[in-house]
């Protein structure tokens, strides 16, 4: 039987502790303010974010730090995640479902003059831009438009995707700007799988990840491995497709295949070295095949897989 004190440890919920904070606190901060985070994070998190809220889409990903995980309130992707909000919080979920919040954190909004950004699909559909990053398939992408509030001077709106950048200049009062999405300039955020809008000063509005047309590897194939437990990006995806190993065990182990933006894609309860997962990414048919299962005596089991096309042979 375990002793009490342990009992008690097993016990103790998750929790998120942020570190030293600015007493007065106003976002967003001055155009290159710096001012890092520490935040300590129980157990093992899959995930940390901060946000307005829980299910709020727009959010900063924290990234890990030496003493645990960490932010910086300069962050120009921290002012538009909270954004017409009062408070914010930092979130972690764990791969058992569970999720631990911080205090709340308060701060005094900054009047802006950064202009919305909409996206207007070929369809003629319309989402937002302004709320931190998505996915989205660049060739459903007809124009990007933006629209100036009256606060303030209007300097232009920045697009950049890799080496590519486009100044979008502010129209006349009541009217929009507009950006199409074609020839070149999705080709650019094809090939950089991600294009970024900010305001002229560097203030982050938004940006649009490309779902990959197909695997972008060195390669025909590319082998990588993912601690069980763990997950870890599949490469030649941008990070757009994930995988998810659960516990090895008896030579065998659950694989998941997952979108970024939740989809699943394909599971497998019980794959064992030479199983093959298939998934498609925008039409086309890929697979990931498990090479090798590795239980180590001291250190972390894993997997060693490999990621192709289809139709490419081992």
């Amino acid at each position: 039987m375990l002793p009490f004190l342990a009992l008690l440890v097993l016990a103790a919920p998750p929790s998120v502790t942020v570190g030293d904070l600015p007493a007065a606190l106003r976002l967003p901060m001055p155009a290159g303010a710096n001012r890092p985070v520490t935040v300590k994070v129980s157990g093992d998190p899959a995930e940390v974010w901060a946000a307005a809220s829980a299910t709020d889409p727009r959010r900063l990903p924290l990234v890990p730090a030496a003493d645990g995980w960490a932010f910086n309130l300069g962050d120009p992707r921290l002012a538009a995640a909270v954004e017409g909000a009062a408070q914010f919080q930092v979130y972690a979920r764990y791969a058992d479902g569970r999720r631990a919040e911080s205090l709340p954190i308060f701060f005094e909004a900054v009047p802006a003059s950064r202009p919305t950004v909409t996206l207007v699909r070929a369809d003629g559909a319309r989402d937002p831009v302004s709320f931190g990053a998505r996915w989205v398939d660049p060739a459903t992408v007809d124009r990007l438009e933006f629209a100036w509030r009256p606060v303030g001077p209007k300097g232009p709106a920045v697009v950049k995707t890799g080496v590519t950048r486009v100044d979008v200049d502010a129209p006349p009062a009541g009217t929009t700007a507009s950006l199409p999405i074609k020839g070149d300039l999705r080709a650019a955020w094809l090939k950089a799988g991600e294009l970024e809008v900010t305001d002229e000063a560097g203030a982050w509005l938004g940006a649009l990840r490309a779902i990959p047309a197909a695997l972008d590897l060195p390669g025909e194939q590319a082998r990588f491995t993912v601690v069980q437990r763990r997950s870890e990006d599949v490469p030649g995806t941008h990070g757009y497709v994930e995988v998810h190993l659960g516990d090895i065990t008896g030579g065998q182990v659950a694989i998941t295949l997952r979108a970024a933006d939740g989809q699943v894609f394909a599971t497998a309860q019980s794959a064992k070295v030479g199983d093959v997962v298939h998934f498609d990414l925008r039409g086309q048919r890929h697979v990931v095949v498990v090479e090798k299962l590795v239980n180590m005596l001291i250190g972390d089991d894993h997997a060693e897989l490999t990621v192709r096309r289809a139709d490419v042979a081992p």
